[in-house]
């Protein structure tokens, strides 16, 4: 390069007019139930904060279809969510990044079971999920996003109760947990 001179840019492509106006449609398709989620999700938060202090910091809820707690070890969260068929779910979610070491973690505390399930005064739904990466210990109930504001504030008091006692009735198994050699 020849001293005091600088290097031409020449623009061969950019974005056209209609990859703007598909990307601009698609935002404002899917911003109707994100926005609903996250007003869900943030009076779930005010709730949840004021019914167990420390459990999150979170202020405001994210346009999706789930919340997740950190259960206090990694790989382990405590979740809320919307299902498939309507149907509204608390769980314990297992992903530890390793499909063994989750499978290992996910036996041991099926083997407290009836214990669990005893000090819940509940039956829970075990998925091992042989076939995916993760596992997960839930309940579930109907709701819907779409559900009027009545019906919404009930799943946010159910999901609340229930995501404290899974805390309360998981936290200490879940730092017993072990891998084994």
């Amino acid at each position: 390069m020849i001293p005091g001179l600088l290097p031409l840019f020449k623009l061969v492509s950019q974005p056209n007019e209609w990859q703007k106006s598909v990307a601009s449609a698609s935002a404002r398709a899917t911003s109707t139930r994100g926005e609903a989620y996250q007003a869900f999700w943030t009076a779930f938060l005010e709730k949840l904060k004021e019914r167990a202090p420390g459990l999150t910091n979170a202020k405001k809820g994210l346009p999706q279809n789930w919340y997740s707690i950190s259960a206090g070890r990694s790989g382990f969260a405590y979740a809320a969510a919307f299902k498939l068929k309507g149907r509204f779910g608390v769980e314990l979610y297992i992903d530890t990044g390793d499909k063994e070491e989750n499978k290992q973690f996910f036996d041991q505390l099926y083997e407290q079971k009836d214990s669990i399930e005893r000090e819940l005064d509940m039956a829970l739904s075990w998925e091992r999920l042989d076939n995916t990466r993760a596992c997960r210990i839930a309940i579930y109930r109907g709701g819907s996003i779409d559900a009027g504001e009545e019906e919404l504030n009930d799943l946010q008091d159910w999901a609340v109760a229930n995501l404290i006692k899974f805390r309360d009735v998981f936290s200490k198994r879940i730092k017993a947990l072990f891998l084994a050699p």
